[in-house]
């Protein structure tokens, strides 16, 4: 299956497009021997927390996709875009409760309505920021945007993610239809110089291009 921008390009129409850098996993001999993994935990050595090795690829050419906003979908593409206005200022993004009490039921609602789900359930959110040379401390709201490309859920997490939040019912849940959805949405727009950066999962070799790593909580890995 062509990946979007194939398919823009052989109707003759070439979306926008600008070179970036981005981090990929290193090839190392270690990841033959050893799995990735990150721990979020505390370690000591500090050092050993992980063992994931990146390296920046430069010049890859990103296409800008808000022009094609009618054509990806999460089914084909793995990715959607959905016009949604939320009852947040920009502010109400810094506090946790307000994100809890209005953004959530906003997103179950948005969630719902773009895939017709039955079911939401919300476990966590972040709120990134640009903030320099600063780094994430604990005092920060936010946290830094992430320049690597990663995917945040494999299936067998999927699965355990189902387990650990929904308890005696994720057994039942788990026999229908089940998904992980990000929502992203810039708080600010439009973003320039921090924009997300979305991979069609037509572009893919699931195999050749993915090395699945571990990343450890206290309570769950």
């Amino acid at each position: 299956m062509k990946s979007l921008s194939e398919d823009y390009s052989a109707n003759g129409y070439q979306l926008p497009s600008e070179t970036s850098s981005i981090g990929y996993l290193q090839k190392l001999p270690l990841y033959d021997k050893v799995k990735p993994y990150i721990l979020n935990i505390p370690v000591f050595p500090e050092d050993c927390y992980q063992n994931v090795f990146m390296e920046y690829i430069h010049n890859i050419k990103i296409s800008d996709i808000r022009p094609a906003k009618s054509l990806p979908t999460l089914d084909k593409n793995g990715f959607q875009l959905v016009e949604h206005e939320t009852s947040l200022s920009y502010d109400d993004f810094l506090d946790k409760k307000t994100i809890y009490e209005k953004y959530f039921p906003e997103s179950e609602a948005l969630l719902k309505k773009a895939t017709g789900a039955s079911r939401v359930y919300i476990y966590e959110h972040q709120v990134r920021k640009r903030q320099g040379d600063k780094v994430d401390s604990p005092e920060h709201a936010t946290s830094q945007p992430l320049t690597g490309a990663h995917c945040d859920v494999s299936p067998q997490c999927l699965k355990g993610r189902v387990r650990l939040h929904m308890g005696r019912e994720a057994e039942n849940l788990l026999q229908s239809r089940h998904q992980i959805i990000n929502i992203w949405r810039p708080l600010k727009g439009p973003i320039k110089d921090f924009p997300l950066a979305v991979c069609d999962y037509n572009s893919i070799d699931v195999p050749k291009d993915f090395r699945k790593t571990d990343v450890i909580f206290p309570h769950f890995e």
